[in-house]
């Protein structure tokens, strides 16, 4: 019953179907980072920061996504389209998402800040997503 729908498909183009219902996943392909990510708000003149350890970075082909380690999800996604301005250092990545009139930066603090910014100028470069 529940394989119905399949009937007269091949083996192999069910598999291809199942593929690109995955692809089309927002956290398809994700790599996983853990740290500290701290978030600033800036509303007008005020800034008001907030600081989240113990969380996750998902870089992926899609965007970037933001969650916690200890519900093992994630909270936030963001296409690479939507972030404006990308910054690195040896232990952390940052970017700003600007929607008027509300500017906010994300700063990861991360052990392999290295391997994560590589990893988003590929898919940048790559599939002309930023």
């Amino acid at each position: 019953k529940v394989y119905s729908k399949l009937r007269g498909y091949s083996p192999h183009e069910c598999v291809l179907s199942l593929l690109e219902y995955i692809q089309a996943w927002d956290d398809y392909g994700v790599t996983h980072f853990y740290g500290t990510v701290g978030i600033e708000s800036v509303f007008m003149v005020a800034i008001i920061p907030e600081e989240n350890p113990d969380s996750l970075l998902g870089v992926a082909p899609k965007g970037i996504l933001v969650g916690s380690l200890m519900s093992r999800s994630y909270t936030s996604f963001f296409p690479y389209s939507s972030i404006a301005i990308w910054g690195h250092s040896s232990n952390s990545i940052s970017f700003y998402l600007t929607t008027k009139p509300l500017q906010i930066r994300y700063s990861f603090t991360v052990q392999h800040s290295d391997e994560a910014f590589e990893l988003i100028q590929y898919y940048c470069n790559h599939f002309s997503v930023c």
